[in-house]
């Protein structure tokens, strides 16, 4: 039996996005496409930022793919107004932000990082989105997993993007953007379009708390999060499928909270290539795809973004996972 406050929860998720390039006429929201890397590379950004006439808005953990660095600039020199968030403290990188402000210097793009409430330990700007626009007939949005370094643009990583001209959605982050850059908070009215960190956990619960099919995951990482874990052994009890998609180098910790599910009938594989960087949770013809984690700083105390989907999108997701599925390797 579910948990009764678990089962609550689900009424928090609101579905944002519609169809890819392939049509879905469920969905109330306005046009959009799944971006699918190593294979979509760093061209619907680029294309993105090449397309605005008024403002471009950047949150990346990570910002050095020069493609998309020469866009910005160029954007900039254009009279295009170009603001960047970035990570003051990323993990184990701490050469990255002494490098994006030189990349940036003098260009015309302003550049800053993170509000210090996610320059913690163990917490992170961790997000990945880019605005177009916002206000504009032009608005356009790109959220996801990918860090908008080589390895997140074609590089290498498994990653999930959405690129949507969404009103609601090129709102919702043009407001989280706007509060994070003044270093104020977002208020609550961006989670009706987007799955917002701090904060996620009660939305990814109820995603998987929908399920009545078993439930499929692809992430980079899986720590303790015991109400995830909770939520993921009821699905089991009621004799659903849950299956697992991890790098094959994710750490021995991260193994230690996935075996118990693996006894309990998890079927949980690793894949060497390519690295799995995703965060993507498929449940019942709806799909999770952003930046968060399996964590608890990540869902609950860093600034991530992640977006719900919807109608044929969600097929297309579940044939990617599958085909990384059947290429990992039973874990250890």
């Amino acid at each position: 039996m579910r948990l009764p406050k678990i089962l609550a929860l689900c009424v928090l998720l609101v579905s944002v996005a519609t169809a890819p390039a392939v049509s879905s006429a469920a969905s109330p929201m306005a046009s959009g496409r799944l971006l699918i890397e190593p294979q979509a590379g760093a061209a619907p950004y680029v294309t993105a930022v090449a397309q605005a006439k008024h403002a471009v808005d950047v949150n990346s953990y990570l910002l050095d793919d020069s493609s998309l660095v020469s866009a910005l600039i160029a954007a900039a020199k254009r009279g295009v107004s170009v603001h960047v968030i970035v990570a003051g403290n990323p993990y184990d990188n701490a050469s990255a932000v002494t490098r994006e402000k030189a990349e940036f210097s003098g260009t015309g793009v302003q550049i800053t990082a993170a509000p210090a409430r996610f320059e913690g330990s163990y917490v992170f700007d961790h997000a990945k989105y880019l605005v177009v626009d916002p206000g504009y007939a032009t608005g356009d949005a790109i959220a996801g997993s990918s860090n908008m370094d080589y390895s997140g643009l074609g590089g290498g990583n498994r990653e999930y993007d959405w690129e949507t001209s969404s009103l609601q959605v090129v709102r919702a982050l043009a407001t989280v953007f706007n509060a994070d850059w003044a270093g104020r908070r977002a208020g609550s009215a961006p989670r009706s379009a987007l799955v917002l960190s701090p904060g996620a956990e009660q939305a990814i619960l109820g995603l998987i708390d929908s399920s009545h099919h078993g439930v499929e995951i692809e992430t980079e990482e899986f720590s303790r999060v015991p109400a995830v874990a909770l939520a993921l052994e009821a699905v089991l009890r009621l004799h659903e499928s849950v299956r697992i998609v991890v790098p094959s180098s994710i750490s021995s910790y991260d193994l230690e909270q996935l075996r118990p599910l693996a006894r309990d009938g998890a079927k949980i594989v690793e894949v060497k290539s390519p690295y799995i960087h995703a965060k993507l949770i498929i449940a019942d013809g709806r799909a999770f795809i952003g930046s968060q984690n399996f964590s608890v700083s990540s869902l609950d105390d860093n600034r991530e973004v992640g977006v719900l989907l919807d109608g044929a999108t969600v097929n297309t997701l579940l044939h990617q996972f599958n085909a990384d599925f059947a290429a990992g390797k039973p874990i250890r």
